[in-house]
């Protein structure tokens, strides 16, 4: 095909195998630990309103899941993993909003 790899090229298993290690590498000291920050203050958020509504409790061990994933699964096969993350804390917003106006 004409086509000429030259240099380090990457192949399958050649690259950072979770999350953490992968922003790490690439981010440095500073996005790794505000990667770190940010999922803590996922966990926290769920963790404040794990039992006050129906879904609380659900989003809280999928949130907990997610980043336990993380701990496992390359950011390459796993680029939607943040779309519940998202929705669990947008739900809380939503939940702890609706009742703050009443």
């Amino acid at each position: 095909m004409g086509i000429v790899n030259f240099g380090d090229t990457l192949s399958l298993g050649i690259f950072p195998q979770n999350l953490y290690a992968c922003v790490f590498a690439e981010q440095g000291l500073i996005g790794g630990c505000a990667l770190l920050f940010f999922l803590l203050a996922v966990v926290k958020e769920l963790w404040k309103y794990r039992n006050e509504k129906p879904y609380g409790r659900m989003f809280f061990v999928g949130g907990l899941f997610n980043v336990a994933v993380t701990l496992s699964n390359p950011l390459v096969y796993a680029l939607f993993i943040w779309v519940f993350l998202v929705l669990a804390l947008g739900y809380n917003k939503y939940i702890h909003e609706k009742d703050s106006n009443f």
